[in-house]
């Protein structure tokens, strides 16, 4: 009897002291969330409780890369945009003010700027014709001399000009020197069959004192038409008319700034005579410059 008193009691001591342990434990168990849960952290060892504790500080790529001291966050559709615009691929981190200035750059660039260009004074008669596109896009640096075809008035080439929908020019030198004017110098006239030459130059229509194959001017229409081109290179900074008559050089002005008609089409004009005279217009032009 004595032996299995004896094991009787050490076991109520040892279920005594076992038991407060059990006890904490199912309780902490109970208040611990599993990860499945979602309402806790699970405790860790060391190493792993770090590097999960780094990882949630470390943003995904794409916010890493919009992150930076003293910047704001790119809008990627913005961005993406940006690329596509100026075929440039910037740093995603760059600031949102240095993108928007790339933007207005370049929107500067394409847009027309604000024109002052002012109209010959040697213009005796006006009629603007509705055949413009205003406001050119480009500052004057050529001149194109056409021939009407025709001996026509200066109010006769403006009623030419009024149907909508037709063509224009700048200026109208009739064969009795009298200068009109029809679409204002800060404009774009409809006269060259192309839309990039007639955006930088001036064009100028003379009327002719007899027909093909040559289309002659008058004398006094020749005078008028120099001092016409003269006053105009005066007023846009033009500073020396070249003339090589090569349809190659085409936009290159520090060559040659005056073009023709016939480059951009299939047409005469202006004419074999003007056309034969451009380097003597030229010569005259430079004398008053």
């Amino acid at each position: 009897m004595a032996v299995p008193l004896i094991l009787y009691a050490l076991g109520a001591i040892a279920a005594v002291l076992y038991l407060p342990g059990c006890t904490k434990r199912s309780s902490d168990a109970a208040q611990t969330p599993t990860p499945a849960m979602g309402k806790g952290p699970t405790k860790l060892n060391k190493a792993t409780n770090n590097a999960g504790i780094n990882a949630a500080k470390t943003p995904n790529p794409v916010e890493a890369s919009t992150i930076g001291k003293g910047r704001r966050p790119i809008d990627k559709e913005r961005w993406v945009e940006v690329q596509v615009d100026h075929e440039t691929t910037y740093d995603a981190s760059i600031d949102l003010t240095e993108v928007e200035s790339k933007e207005y750059e370049s929107q500067e660039d394409r847009e027309p700027q604000p024109n002052t260009t002012t109209n010959s004074p040697l213009v005796e008669y006006t009629k603007i014709s509705p055949n413009s596109t205003n406001p050119r896009n480009h500052a004057i640096d050529t001149i194109t001399i056409h021939c009407m075809a025709g001996d026509l008035s200066i109010e006769v080439c403006g009623n030419v000009f009024t149907p909508t929908g037709g063509s224009s020019s700048n200026y109208g030198i009739g064969s009795d020197g009298r200068i009109g004017m029809y679409v204002e110098e800060k404009n774009r006239s409809w006269c060259s069959s192309s839309a990039s030459n007639d955006h930088r130059a001036v064009t100028i229509e003379v009327a002719n004192s007899a027909g093909e194959p040559d289309w002659p001017v008058s004398d006094t229409a020749y005078a008028a038409l120099v001092d016409l081109v003269t006053d105009i290179c005066k007023r846009n900074g033009i500073k020396k008319l070249l003339w090589q008559g090569d349809k190659d050089l085409i936009g290159q002005i520090e060559k040659q700034n005056m073009t023709v008609h016939r480059w951009f089409a299939k047409k005469a004009c202006p004419g074999n005579y003007l056309y034969d005279l451009h380097y003597d217009i030229a010569e005259k032009v430079n004398k008053q410059l």
